[in-house]
């Protein structure tokens, strides 16, 4: 039920096949070296309650909105090169911990995403 892979000298992406891991209920790939974008499969984790992504060289717009992930209550993709808005994230998903890179400090004077429903806005020191 647990897939712990954080903190680990990992490289490439995750893969789609991830997908059909549907009874994991906490994925952690927290600080472990991978990049690219979160593959669509993900969304199949209908039992998934934790999913940690942060500290990583992920990319792309973020957005749950077409995910089934109806159980996740802690989400965590800070420290990444995500972008963009997380509105559909916000109306339709509610985490009781989500982390993201909302925040801003003196080396940016805007945020890397907007998020009205972030619980931790992480910014390049503080989270």
């Amino acid at each position: 039920k647990r897939l712990l892979l954080g903190h680990n000298a990992l490289s490439g992406t995750i893969p789609e096949s991830i997908g059909n891991l549907t009874k994991l209920e906490i994925l952690d790939f927290s600080n472990a070296n991978i990049s690219g974008r979160i593959p669509t499969t993900i969304g199949n984790q209908i039992n998934l309650k934790e999913l940690y992504l942060g500290k990583n060289s992920l990319t792309g717009m973020l957005t749950l909105g077409r995910l089934e992930m109806k159980s996740l209550d802690i989400f965590d993709v800070s420290y990444n090169n995500f972008f963009g808005s997380m509105s559909t994230i916000c109306g339709e998903e509610k985490f009781s911990t989500f982390y993201a890179d909302c925040g801003v400090d003196s080396t940016t004077i805007y945020p890397k995403v907007e998020c009205s429903c972030c619980t931790h806005c992480c910014n390049s020191t503080v989270c």
